[in-house]
């Protein structure tokens, strides 16, 4: 059976839509058997990794290592943060950056971003010669890869 008799459809419109025919139902169970293998696969090798880890001597130490590294980085990523005020940082316009031989910080410049009103579609549709003279024009991407959604509720094995 092809997936073409499994009738895929336009959801927005019912549309039944002729498939290359590639895909069958057997390509399918062996996809879904294949994915739900490897995550319980997945699943168990950090199961696994947490059992061989959980009693080694210097495991806790280094976390505790890590935790509080964490905490003075944050502490001071925020303090830089908070150097400038927003206000200072907008009226400069251009990032700002302090040299400090082994380390250098930069304060990015705020971001421009232009508002349209009137969406480009509606624009060409009230007045198509000044779509034109503005370079408005309506350009179809490449469709989307296809998006796998396991339903184990309708599994039957």
């Amino acid at each position: 059976m092809t997936l073409a008799a499994i009738a895929p459809i336009v959801e927005s419109t019912g549309e039944i839509v002729e498939s290359n025919g590639d895909l069958t139902m057997e390509t399918l169970t062996t996809y879904v058997r294949a994915k739900v293998g490897s995550d319980a696969a997945q699943i168990e090798r950090q199961m696994i990794l947490q059992e061989l880890t959980a009693d080694h001597p210097r495991l806790a130490e280094l976390d505790a290592q890590i935790k509080e590294a964490a905490a003075v980085v944050a502490s001071i990523e925020a303090q830089a943060a908070t150097a400038f005020s927003d206000d200072v940082r907008r009226s400069v316009a251009a990032p700002i950056s302090l040299e400090a031989g082994f380390l250098r910080i930069t304060w990015g410049k705020a971001p421009d971003r232009w508002v349209q009103k009137i969406k480009p579609a509606e624009i060409a549709k009230r007045d198509p010669v000044l779509a034109e003279v503005l370079g408005i024009l309506c350009v179809v991407g490449d469709p989307p890869k296809p998006r796998f959604t396991l339903r184990p509720e309708k599994l039957t094995t």
